[in-house]
């Protein structure tokens, strides 16, 4: 209020100083808009749209891991087929080679002998955006799971080398571990068994490419569980997590009425495109506590089931964080076996 009793050349003054102060704003305002078409990020255009779109949330979080650890790495090791062979070695030394090349714990190089491990599996598929195979070497421990990820590396060389026949012999490959994950599962626990902590599936972004899918789970009271999926694919080179989340939990509560929630979750094409949409499903159903056995094996309860509700969450995946991303909140959706052949739901 005190301004506006000031002389007329004060207030001529602060008008002034009010545009000054005005153009200041809008020249900040015009860089920064300017700064933001230059950027070569994933920012929306500074320009109003030409037409109304929804509007989209934040990125989500780096995918759910649960317990699995994940180490990247660019190491030289033997081909797959050998470093197989060498786990089963006789000799100490070999053995302990093998483990150090596939990423196991430094605790079984520190406890006395060697161990030989108690399984070997080893896949070799196309993980990546290459013509060749790659590998996923999986050893089972005693108190741990372990996947090293390999993929074949030509080598350094002028070309193919020169053989004594009239054909040129290929260039040697050479082989180097990207990854390893390393999952804490003792040797005695049926359910942690290699074949269900790894499963492989054709991969959604490339149908000619597959995903490696990797399982983790945990117990609590009244046989409750949750088991985490994670997805891995091989691109330019690295191994990346494209998706992690829960896919299966059992929680009972007394004071529920059903007793026991049974949830499974999984990642679907969406069928309005699905090259580029995808579709996190989540479906729920409830089970009196005394069932028998596991009910979330039996995938028809969601099926059958009147108790049930299926969400579903559109994503897509962002080739800037290399993960599939939330395009929308989840909402109500369908039953999947309402309109097409009645499948399994995992």
């Amino acid at each position: 209020m005190h301004l506006f009793r000031s002389s007329a050349v004060s207030f001529m003054t602060l008008r002034q100083a009010l545009r000054w102060a005005l153009v200041l704003v809008l020249a900040g305002a015009a860089g920064a808009a300017s700064a933001q078409r230059h950027d070569t990020g994933s920012s929306p255009p500074t320009a109003p749209p030409s037409k109304t779109e929804t509007p989209h949330p934040v990125l989500a979080s780096p995918p759910s891991m649960g317990a699995l650890a994940f180490l990247t790495d660019n190491i030289p090791v033997p081909d797959p087929e050998s470093l197989a062979a060498q786990m089963r070695a006789a000799d100490d030394l070999t053995r302990a080679d093998a483990l150090v090349a596939v990423g196991a714990p430094a605790w079984y190089l520190e406890q006395g002998p060697i161990p030989t491990p108690h399984s070997v599996r080893l896949d070799l598929l196309p993980l990546g955006d290459s013509r060749t195979l790659d590998a996923i070497l999986t050893v089972e421990l005693e108190h741990h799971i372990v996947s090293a990820v390999l993929i074949p590396v030509p080598a350094q060389s002028q070309g193919p080398v020169k053989s004594s026949g009239s054909d040129p012999l290929p260039r040697q490959v050479q082989w180097r571990r990207i990854a390893t994950l390393t999952y804490p599962a003792n040797f005695g626990n049926p359910s942690a068994i290699p074949r269900n902590f790894l499963i492989t599936n054709h991969s959604l972004l490339n149908p000619l490419r597959y995903t490696a899918v990797f399982h983790t789970i945990t117990y609590g009271p009244n046989r409750n569980f949750k088991e985490a999926e994670v997805h891995l694919q091989v691109l330019a080179g690295h191994a990346v997590i494209t998706a992690g989340f829960t896919s299966s939990q059992r929680s009972c509560d007394d004071t529920h009425p059903h007793h026991c929630q049974i949830i499974q979750r999984w990642l679907q094409p969406d069928a309005s495109d699905p090259r580029h949409r995808f579709l996190l499903v989540t479906a729920t159903a409830y089970a009196p506590r005394n069932q028998p056995g596991s009910p979330i094996s039996h995938a028809r309860i969601f099926a059958d089931s009147h108790q049930r509700t299926f969400i579903c969450q559109p994503f897509s995946f962002s080739s800037a964080t290399l993960h599939f991303e939330p395009l929308a909140s989840p909402s109500l959706c369908f039953n999947p076996h309402d309109n097409g052949p009645d499948q399994p739901l995992h």
